[in-house]
């Protein structure tokens, strides 16, 4: 049975040192994590060891979060960068009722709206002009949505 992590040795995982962890990590664990280092490939792996990867507990999944953390700065290194982005939704209106949503309205409650394809583009235009350099169109899924609504919208 793996050991319990302390939620301190989670949060300090970017402090590990990879070469230190291997170590410490069971066989399996440690050479499909070598071979994704090795390649820079998460694909040069199989199904089933991804699934190992997947469930790594205690010492692995330290294993794990430390290739990880490598990996990434190998990749990318540690420039930090962010967008700008504008979520648009075009109605709240939703037929499906998922337990979790707190946002969609049935299509006879009082505070429903649904916008059409030149208000969503006027949105996106507005986000654009305060800054945004990306959009995401989203909302619920009512009834009778035209076919062709979302290309409508980009066609604005």
């Amino acid at each position: 049975m793996a050991r319990h992590l302390s939620i301190s040795e989670l949060e300090n995982f970017p402090s590990l040192d990879w070469f230190d962890v291997a170590p410490t990590l069971t066989a399996a664990v440690r050479a499909s994590l070598e071979r994704i280092l090795e390649t820079k490939n998460g694909s040069a792996i199989s199904q089933p060891d991804a699934y190992e990867l997947a469930y790594a507990d205690g010492d692995d999944l330290l294993g794990l979060l430390a290739a990880a953390n490598l990996l990434r700065a190998e990749l990318s290194g540690n420039l930090v960068t962010y967008v700008v982005n504008r979520n648009i939704n075009f109605t709240n209106i939703c037929f499906v009722g998922c337990k979790f949503c707190a946002f969609s309205r049935g299509p006879r409650e009082s505070d429903t709206y649904f916008l059409e394809p030149d208000q969503v583009a006027q949105k996106a235009v507005e986000a654009w002009q305060v800054g945004a350099r990306e959009v995401c169109i989203q909302g619920g899924l009512p009834h009778g949505l035209p076919a062709f609504y979302y290309r409508d919208i980009c066609a604005r």
